[in-house]
């Protein structure tokens, strides 16, 4: 990859509505640093969340959030949802990776990916 300058911006979402916060976070990044703004969910393979009607409610409500900062939002699937993050940071030239915190308190994910995507920041929200 040439000298390119890593100013996009990658939120990782679930399903929960609590997650329009990490999407208004990172159009604030956006903001202050110009770049893309990606907006992504990455689901297990064999999930089904859009036979969850409270997931699918969920899913809507992200996808508008996202819509209204100017954001598109992927949904992904993939066996290896770490290694698909860590990917898509690599293709997409991403600087900045906001995720959001557990609420279990369990941070071996987050500790995992920051140890992957060393070109990138990884901001815990």
């Amino acid at each position: 990859m040439s000298a390119q300058l890593r100013n996009n911006i990658m939120v990782c979402v679930t399903m929960q509505l609590t997650c329009k916060r990490l999407i208004e976070k990172g159009k604030e990044l956006q903001n202050e640093l110009g770049g893309k703004l990606f907006v992504v969910h990455v689901a297990k393979d064999g999930d089904d969340f859009l036979g969850n009607p409270s997931e699918g409610e969920a899913i809507d409500y992200l996808y508008n959030a996202a819509k209204d900062v100017g954001a598109q939002m992927s949904v992904l699937r993939a066996e290896n949802v770490e290694g698909t993050i860590c990917n898509f940071v690599k293709e997409n030239n991403v600087g900045i990776l906001v995720l959001g915190s557990p609420k279990s308190g369990d941070n071996r994910f987050i500790d995992s990916v920051k140890k992957k995507v060393k070109k990138a920041n990884v901001e815990v929200i």
